[in-house]
């Protein structure tokens, strides 16, 4: 009924015409008392009769042709639409037209694609080269703490021979110069512990550039397998030990019991940058717990429920209740990320885009300057053992 109502829209005027023709001829046939008059009315009849047979197969026609652009305009394979016939030249143009900007939207779509995958290409590499030039610095500042080490121990070794009546003012000049050497040596130990902290965040960043990257392709790069979750965690929590005693911050692993079918690697990617976010906004001194849940939110496995979480806790400096909604946003940064600049709003958005592949849920439970509790459903990955 809708397309039968869109037809006679679209032929209203035609029709008026053609039954405005009638009642003319009529009104005259009538007015003059024409000879003949059955004659007319039944020619008249006859092809109103056959007007009415052309309506029906031009609203067949008709209706055909709006089915086939409705489909198109809901298919979302836009690469292989199908246009109508065209009635006539006016249509024909409009086909044309169609064609053209498709053909353009094309190009411009293959132009686009061939330039993302140019620029992924590049990062690639880049990331790779890099890897070179930080393993050489991290060996550098190695050889350099080793240096440094040597020299303490040398100075605190060091005696005097030497009468100490006989020698009075050279041991009060060896002794301050001692002195001094002990503070420079502490001073380049303290460079070199704050060197060695900025090559970790270089590393760490670059690893997440290509963490990025194969995230937009990883489809190719799943390993599904059964994880320890004791396991996953240590070794994050291994990378991160220095920047636990550098800041002096306190951290709990309780009793882990629990394994998830899942993949290694990428579990590992998002523990990890869940605990980097921890360490980043706690306080020195502060402290990071790490546990999990089961059933009803009981730390102790609970045989009747299969649910399982895997919770990251800091008492750092917490998140906005109104930022909560959208820190896994690309980009956001929220609150905390206009107060350190250096924030780039993409950690957590790579978290989420790995969890929801591999089918875990990270929700966030947290208020301002109260800390952050991170949860990681993982019930659809949990692989119970009796």
């Amino acid at each position: 009924m809708r397309l039968l109502f869109l037809y006679l829209k679209n032929k209203k005027s035609n029709i008026i015409q053609v039954v405005l023709a009638y009642v003319v001829l009529l009104l005259v046939i009538w007015l003059y008392n024409l000879p003949y008059y059955e004659a007319f009315s039944f020619g008249i009849e006859l092809y109103g009769a056959i007007y009415i047979i052309y309506l029906i197969y031009d609203y067949s026609v008709f209706a055909d042709k709006i089915r086939t652009l409705e489909r198109n305009i809901k298919t979302d394979d836009i690469q292989n639409i199908a246009l109508p016939d065209k009635k006539n030249d006016v249509e024909a143009l409009y086909a044309d037209i169609i064609i053209k900007l498709h053909e353009q939207k094309r190009k411009q779509y293959d132009a686009g694609v061939e330039a993302s995958r140019n620029l992924k290409d590049y990062y690639a590499c880049w990331a790779h080269q890099i890897k070179t030039p930080i393993a050489a610095a991290k060996l550098i500042i190695q050889s350099l703490d080793d240096v440094v080490r040597n020299l303490e121990n040398n100075s605190l070794g060091n005696s005097y021979n030497e009468s100490y009546d006989e020698h009075y003012d050279d041991f009060k000049n060896n002794e301050s110069n001692e002195k001094n050497d002990d503070n420079d040596l502490e001073k380049l130990d303290r460079k070199l512990n704050e060197l060695s902290h900025e090559m970790f965040r270089i590393e760490f960043y670059t690893d997440a550039v290509m963490d990025y990257l194969r995230l937009e392709d990883i489809s190719s790069d799943y390993e599904f397998k059964l994880c320890r979750l004791d396991v996953a965690v240590k070794k994050v929590v291994k990378k991160f030990a220095p920047q636990f005693i550098g800041r002096h911050i306190s951290l709990h692993i309780e009793q882990i019991e629990d394994s998830v079918c899942t993949d290694s690697k990428w579990l590992g990617f998002i523990i990890e940058q869940l605990i980097s976010n921890a360490v980043k906004y706690s306080k020195d001194g502060g402290s990071v717990r790490i546990y999990t849940l089961h059933g009803n939110g009981d730390i102790k496995k609970n045989s009747k429920n299969d649910s399982l979480q895997l919770v990251i806790e800091d008492t750092g400096i917490g998140i906005n209740e109104e930022d909560i909604p959208r820190i896994m946003e690309r980009g956001f940064t929220g609150y905390n990320g206009r107060l350190d600049r250096k924030s780039s709003g993409i950690g957590l958005y790579l978290c989420r885009k790995a969890a929801d592949r591999l089918g875990f849920v990270i929700t966030f439970d947290a208020s301002y300057k109260n800390g952050t509790r991170v949860v990681i459903d993982m019930t659809q990955r949990y692989t119970k053992h009796e």
